[in-house]
Parts: C-alpha cells; structure tokens; sequence
C-alpha cells in the first residue's frame, strides 16, 4: 500500500482515479486563475463609444492629441536643425 498524507491507496486502478481527479482539479484551477487574470490586465471594450456623439466626441479628442504632437515635434525641429 502507498500511503499519500491523505490518502491510501491499494491498488493502481485507486492511484489512477486520483491522477484524474487530480489533473481535472487542477484545469479548474487554471481556468479561474485565468479568468482573474483577463479580468486583471486586459481591457474591456466599453460600449461608451456607440453612439454618434460620444464616437465624434473621441475622433476629435484624439484628432487634437495627433495635432499637438505634430506641432511639437515641428518645434523641436525648428530649434534644433543645424545651428
């Protein structure tokens, strides 16, 4: 007999049912940890920008954003090119 700090086991058809029971223990484990773990560090997609105006209101936001880095970037290069 093989005893485990649970368990004894008496034969190898007792041995393997716990592997089972075991290996399907553990890929419910894995599938919650996985489940926290999308839910941790992936973002959801919002449903905020359905709408017209909240997908114009974003356009702009994002068209200002661009603007700006463009006009900095054209300062920089001003103040820099070949003194």
């Amino acid at each position: 007999m093989i005893e485990d700090s649970e368990n004894l086991y008496g034969s190898l058809q007792e041995i393997r049912r716990r592997k089972l029971k075991l290996k399907s223990d553990i890929k419910a484990q894995e599938k919650t940890i996985h489940k926290l773990w999308d839910n941790i560090f992936h973002k959801k997609e919002q449903n905020a920008f359905m709408t017209p105006s909240k997908r114009v209101s974003r356009l702009i936001t994002t068209g200002a954003g661009v603007f700006d880095g463009v006009m900095l970037g054209l300062k920089l290069y001003n103040r820099f090119k070949g003194k």
